[in-house]
Formats: C-alpha cells, sequence, structure tokens
C-alpha cells in the first residue's frame, strides 16, 4: 500500500470564522461590481483597523506577498 491510498483526515491551515454577515456582505458585492480593491468595504476595513492599531492610515492587501513588496518600496528597497 503506498501512502497516497491512506486516507487522511484533512487540516485546514485555519477554520473559517463565518459568525456574522459575512454571506451578505460578499453578495453585496458581487451584485454591486465592486470586487476590487476599491468597494466600500475596503474603505470601511482600513479605517477600522487604522483606528485599532492607532495609525492615521492603514493599507490592506490581497496577500502577504503584495504587503511585502508595498513595505519594501515604501522603504525603498529594491532594484
Amino acid at each position: 500500500m503506498k501512502i497516497d491510498d491512506v486516507k487522511r483526515p484533512r487540516i485546514p491551515v485555519a477554520a473559517p470564522a463565518l459568525v456574522g454577515n459575512e454571506k451578505r456582505y460578499v453578495l453585496e458585492c458581487i451584485e454591486s461590481s465592486w470586487i476590487s480593491t476599491h468597494g466600500q468595504y475596503v474603505a470601511r476595513f482600513e479605517q477600522a483597523f487604522s483606528e485599532l492599531v492607532g495609525a492615521p492610515y492603514a493599507v490592506s492587501c490581497a496577500n502577504g506577498t503584495a504587503a511585502l513588496h508595498l513595505c519594501l518600496s515604501a522603504f525603498g528597497i529594491g532594484p
């Protein structure tokens, strides 16, 4: 028997925490055609996050790679 033939439980990286209005918000974004970085929810998130951490501004990113790229660019690090 090969290891690939053995049934293993799937272990998620992080269990989703869908406890509020997430489904409604996603549907609103799809219906409004704002599935990008300029929708109302992005601005609201950035505002709430900046207040949470006590910063004048916050910029959200699609992923960690984009966030690191922005940090490096902000500090003038790069080619």
